[in-house]
């Protein structure tokens, strides 16, 4: 979208806000705070979503099925940790968790606010969680090759990657978190091949991988 689009999307989602019954407010709440979130604008995100998932959490008459409540609280999960407010983050995934612990998404998100504050050993459970919901969940994979090699467990962190890759040959996180691992063993010729990967499936992040 342009911003001419998000423009006209966030004036007629407002005015949803402002015209609609309680379970529409909480329907263009939430897909204005998805919105915000697409343009980068995270406190605004947060703000419609707190709102929608407050209406919808307290509704009595809600017919939200505890699958759909988990999602909600995921998107606000992912807007605080966009907006790097990663307690606030932790807390909403296991909210989200605790409203139906079959939803693998807050756990794959959880994983990653856990790695984000370098809390390694609770991201690992949190990935592995998700990979018994779902085995071919490539993000968890992911989460977990790179919370293993930052505690240096690299043979786990390699098998947990080379998973995820296989799942996904096109995840460039994969491998270029492989890379650094592998230099980190003083595998120069392997670690350049996976940057070289990296490099080629996202060549946006090259900066970010040299």
């Amino acid at each position: 979208l342009g911003k001419g689009d998000y423009d006209l999307a966030i004036k007629e989602l407002k005015s949803c806000i402002e015209t609609s019954d309680a379970s529409g407010v909480s329907w263009c709440s939430l897909v204005l705070g998805q919105t915000y979130i697409e343009m980068g604008q995270f406190s605004d995100a947060i703000l419609y979503l707190q709102k929608a998932v407050e209406l919808e959490l307290k509704n009595p008459t809600t017919t939200a099925t505890a699958t759909t409540k988990s999602a909600w609280l995921n998107w606000l999960g992912v807007a605080y940790h966009k907006n790097r407010e990663y307690q606030k983050a932790i807390n909403t995934f296991e909210q989200g968790i605790q409203s139906d612990p079959s939803y693998v998404r807050n756990f794959d998100w959880l994983s990653i606010a856990h790695n984000t504050l370098g809390q390694y050993d609770e991201a690992i459970i949190a990935a592995k969680r998700a990979i018994e919901l779902k085995s071919d969940d490539e993000f968890a994979y992911s989460n977990l090759g790179y919370a293993y090699g930052m505690k240096k467990q690299y043979d786990e962190a390699m098998k947990a990657l080379k998973k995820a890759i296989e799942i996904d040959p096109k995840m460039s996180n994969a491998y270029y978190w492989m890379g650094r691992f592998l230099m980190e063993q003083n595998a120069y010729n392997e670690a350049i091949e996976a940057y070289k990967k990296a490099v080629e499936l996202q060549p946006a992040n090259i900066d970010y991988i040299l």
